[in-house]
């Protein structure tokens, strides 16, 4: 029974001591740039030039559908403020008006919601890529809303990658 307790310890202390060297020999071996790093995710969204282009290109897709909306609206006004029209005139603006923007913001919501997610596809790719390449084993994504509590500005890699995802869409 005591060599039994005595082969169970000694195994133990290997194990123990195995796992204390594995990790010490791992933390200090040279790892070229494989360290955790982070980036800020809301930063590199809203300066990826892709997402900048698609901005443009939904703001000139729904300018026209804008423009009906407003002359709806300021029609309505209009009736309202001069009081030119009865109840049901002034019931019947409204409902084209609210119908009008209701479907407004839905095709917005579809058409934004659409780009937002070719522009993720994109720039997930590319931030796979930057990761690779640069050997880093975590990339982790800060947005001021509690996932990274702290980091070390010294592990911020925002602008390295927002120049090397810039480049990646302009170079395709």
């Amino acid at each position: 029974m005591r060599n039994k307790l005595l082969a169970g310890v000694i195994i133990l202390a290997v194990l123990v001591a195995g796992i204390f060297f594995f990790y010490m020999n791992r933390e200090s071996a040279p790892q070229a740039k494989g360290e955790i790093v982070f980036i800020d995710s809301f930063k590199v969204f809203e300066e990826f030039a892709m997402k900048k282009e698609y901005d443009k290109m939904l703001e000139q897709e729904i300018s026209a559908d804008r423009a009906v909306l407003d002359s709806l609206g300021e029609s309505l006004n209009n009736i309202i403020t001069t009081k030119k029209a009865g109840e049901a005139e002034i019931n019947l603006k409204k409902t084209e008006y609210f119908r009008y923007k209701e479907s407004y913001e839905k095709a917005f919501r579809e058409l934004s919601g659409k780009y937002t997610e070719q522009v993720y596809e994109r720039l997930n790719g590319y931030i796979k890529d930057f990761g690779k390449k640069q050997q880093y084993r975590l990339i982790l994504g800060a947005n001021g809303q509690g996932n990274v509590m702290y980091v070390d500005k010294s592990a911020d890699i925002t602008e390295s990658l927002i120049l090397y995802i810039n480049q990646q869409y302009l170079d395709n």
